[in-house]
């Protein structure tokens, strides 16, 4: 009996261009471990170009069926970054409807959604708002200004997690005033710890071998 595919070369070749816009290959063991798949057991890791890794990764899952691990790649890494972008959102709850996501994988996130105020969809009750969304709360508080008295609450933009890719491979993030401090994975998956003047960035932050850059 021949082998049933989830996916076809049009969607994998979308999903492709998806992740290689995310940029969530630059920790290539990183990214593998998050989706569940050992790196080690991968002998195109090495030595490849981003997109023939991305491309080589996506026709693996998809010759050995492995379903899980697509839908971690479409609706926990790559949907909290694209929520925002109707044209790739739209095709990844495409892909996710294919592999038939929601029932397998949905109840992980259930309770993670009430921290957000996200986009409601039938299709998504809970990838739609991941983990990874759990760093955008809100930080609220008091403070008394010196001079007069001045009693403001703290929820500017400027006291949120930034938004970027880097939120992928950087656990720990804090903000303090314009500075984010985070520790991040580099190439050979060691967390290093670094600081960025984020009102400098102007196309979001990420993750450059364990160093928050400005795109």
């Amino acid at each position: 009996m021949s082998t049933q595919f989830f996916l076809d070369e049009l969607d994998i070749e979308k999903l492709a261009k998806i992740v290689l816009r995310s940029q969530q290959v630059r920790t290539r063991e990183a990214l593998c471990m998050r989706i569940g798949v050992d790196p080690r057991r991968l002998w195109f890791i090495r030595d490849s170009s981003d997109s023939d890794f991305v491309i080589q990764l996506i026709n693996h899952l998809n010759e050995v069926s492995n379903k899980e691990s697509l839908c971690k790649l479409c609706c926990e890494e790559l949907l909290p970054i694209f929520r925002n972008s109707e044209t790739s959102a739209a095709i990844l709850e495409e892909i996710a409807v294919k592999l038939n996501c929601q029932q397998k994988l949905s109840h992980a996130h259930v309770n993670s959604s009430q921290h957000q105020t996200p986009t409601p969809t039938q299709i998504f009750p809970g990838y739609m708002f991941g983990k990874s969304l759990s760093n955008l709360i809100i930080i609220s508080g008091l403070i008394v200004g010196l001079g007069g008295g001045l009693v403001y609450y703290f929820t500017s933009q400027k006291q949120q997690a930034p938004l970027g890719s880097y939120q992928h491979t950087c656990p720990d993030i804090s903000v303090k005033n314009s500075f984010l401090t985070a520790k991040c994975y580099d190439r050979q998956g060691q967390l290093k710890q670094s600081t960025l003047n984020f009102e400098q960035c102007r196309d979001g932050i990420e993750n450059q071998d364990g160093r928050l850059i400005c795109k």
